[in-house]
Formats: C-alpha cells, structure tokens, sequence
C-alpha cells in the first residue's frame, strides 16, 4: 500500500512539473516600431506562449520560420479561446476583432512530442 501512495504522489509530482515548466513571454516593441522578432527552442510536448497586445482596427501579422517544418503555431485570446484560421499555422495575418493580450503560442505535434524532437525558431510578430 506504501508503494502504491509513493508511486502516486511521484507521479503527482512530475506531472505537476510537466505542466508548470512552459513559458509565458511578454512581447513588447521598442519604442516607435510596429513589430518584434524573438527566437526560441520548443522540445517535446513543451510550448511557448508570446503574449502581446492589440487593440481592435489593428491588424496583427505572425511569421514562423524553423528548419523543422513541424513547428507551428496557435493564437488565442487571452481566454485561450481559438482565434479563427490561426492553428497549425506558420503564417497569419489579420485585422485584430477585440482588445485583447493576444497568446500566440509556439508548439511540436503531438506525433513530434512523442518523438522528442526540437525546434529551433524565429517568430517575427507586427501590429499595424
């Protein structure tokens, strides 16, 4: 019975890790430019989330480049509700409909996840 706790509450333990190990990042533009360009690493089933703001009448344009052609992206509202046509993307662009923080986030399929692949990426971000 001892076993079987210890075994659950490691399991627990790691899953909780799995799933508080993402990154949150805040993109902000210099002052005077209209848009940002970040890079980053996604491994496995880790994810990055590039958060930015815009307001509507504003048009947001998202631009992925990476070796690995399994890296794409998402974008959602900031209630992680799905923005229409932006899944599994590696272009968009848009006039933005809401004032919102905008989560434009940068992942592997579940089929590369499984594989423990890794990509390395350029996102370039502008709101116009």
């Amino acid at each position: 019975m001892k076993k079987i706790f210890l075994i659950l509450v490691i399991s627990l333990s790691v899953f909780t890790i799995t799933v508080s190990a993402q990154n949150k990042v805040r993109v902000k533009f210099v002052k005077g430019a209209s848009s940002a360009n970040v890079k980053g690493i996604v491994t496995g089933y880790k994810y990055i989330d590039y958060i930015v703001k815009a307001k509507s009448g504003q048009t947001m344009t998202v631009k992925l480049t990476s070796a690995n052609e399994s890296c794409s992206f998402v974008i959602f509202y900031s209630d992680l509700k799905n923005v229409e046509d932006a899944t599994d993307v590696r272009e968009f662009t848009r006039n933005v409909d809401v004032d919102d923080d905008y989560v434009v986030r940068v992942l592997l399929p579940r089929s590369a996840a499984r594989r423990k692949e890794s990509a390395s990426f350029n996102l370039k971000i502008a709101i116009e």
